[in-house]
């Protein structure tokens, strides 16, 4: 089945199967396992997308489930305090492999660039820059934020 294609009915469906899989499957379940080990100061960073302020029609279940670890993220930091920080960022369309059916047809992704305050798509250095400063001491006073890396694209619930 196609996510972005399903009924209304489908979606209510699949919805917690999804939650299952990308939720507690690639964050919580890994997070568990490496709480127990992580020393005072240390940063946990998750990634979501700008999707998740805004799920688009065509990725509805995607930008629901990136929407969920917006929350995730304020309720690992609120249990994870004092001794680790956990912060969140939100990358806006960045030419990837998994973002290739966005960025790969010319006019679509000039449509994407039009929409971001810079005039271009994120790259995966700009992401590796904000996760880095978040792990970073620099960030030290910073914890159950979602930073938005999007190019100034509107992003908010």
């Amino acid at each position: 089945m196609v996510w972005s294609h399903c009924s209304f009915r489908q979606a209510v469906t699949l919805v917690p199967h999804l939650f299952s899989m990308k939720i507690s499957r690639f964050t919580s379940v890994p997070l568990q396992d490496v709480a127990p080990h992580l020393s005072k100061g240390s940063s946990v960073v998750l990634i979501s997308s700008i999707a998740g302020y805004q799920p688009p029609a065509s990725m509805a279940m995607y930008g629901v489930t990136k929407t969920a670890l917006l929350g995730l993220t304020k309720a690992l930091a609120s249990e994870m305090a004092p001794d680790t920080r956990v912060n969140c960022i939100a990358p806006g369309f960045v030419p990837t492999h998994f973002a290739d059916f966005l960025t790969r047809d010319e006019d679509r992704r000039k449509h994407l660039e039009e929409r971001t305050l810079l005039g271009r798509l994120g790259t995966t250095e700009d992401m590796a820059a904000a996760t880095a400063f978040l792990a970073s001491d620099d960030a030290s006073y910073i914890t159950g934020e979602t930073l938005i890396v999007a190019g100034g694209m509107p992003s908010r619930l």
